[in-house]
C-alpha cells in the first residue's frame, strides 16, 4: 500500500510512502500557481502511475479568506481525481497531527515538524507528518 501524503503550503508538496518498504518518496511540489487543469493532470497521472492500493491525506486549511478559498479548489480536484483512480482520501488537521506526533502542546510548533523530518522543506515536512499521523492513527490505533 502506497500513502500520499499533500501539503498544500506556499510551494507545497506530495510525498509517497510505500509501507512495505518504509521509504519515502518526495515526488513533487504543488503550487497554486498551477492552473486546476495541471494539478488535476498531474494528480491523474501519479494516482494512475501508483498501481498499488493507495491512501491520500491531506491537511485542512483554516485562517485566512483568499487561502482557503484556493485550498477549496484545489481540494475539488483532488477529491476528483481519487474518485476516479479509486483512491480514498482523507483531510488531517495540521495542528491535530502535530500535536499528536510531537506531543501536546506543540499542535502550532511547525518549526518542530522540519526538525523531526528533515524535508527539503517545511511543506515536505509537513507531508511526511501528515503520513505519520495517518499510519499512527489506523494501523497502530493511536
Amino acid at each position: 500500500m502506497k500513502i500520499i501524503g499533500i501539503d498544500v503550503g506556499k510551494k507545497g508538496a506530495v510525498v509517497v510512502q510505500d509501507l512495505e518498504s518504509k521509504k519515502y518518496t518526495v515526488e513533487d511540489t504543488v503550487s497554486f500557481d498551477n492552473s486546476m487543469k495541471d494539478i488535476y493532470e498531474y494528480f491523474e497521472q501519479l494516482f494512475f502511475d501508483l498501481k498499488d492500493e493507495k491512501v491520500a491525506v491531506i491537511g485542512e486549511a483554516f485562517g485566512q479568506r483568499v487561502v482557503v478559498k484556493k485550498h477549496s479548489k484545489f481540494y475539488g480536484v483532488i477529491e476528483l481525481v481519487c474518485e476516479l483512480t479509486g483512491t480514498e482520501l482523507y483531510y488531517i488537521s495540521d495542528s491535530k497531527a502535530r500535536a499528536s506526533v510531537l506531543g501536546q502542546g506543540n499542535g502550532r510548533r511547525k518549526d518542530l515538524v522540519h526538525e523531526k523530518y528533515k524535508g527539503e522543506t517545511p511543506d515536505i515536512s509537513d507531508a511526511m507528518l501528515f503520513i505519520q499521523f495517518f499510519t499512527d492513527w489506523v494501523y497502530n490505533g493511536e
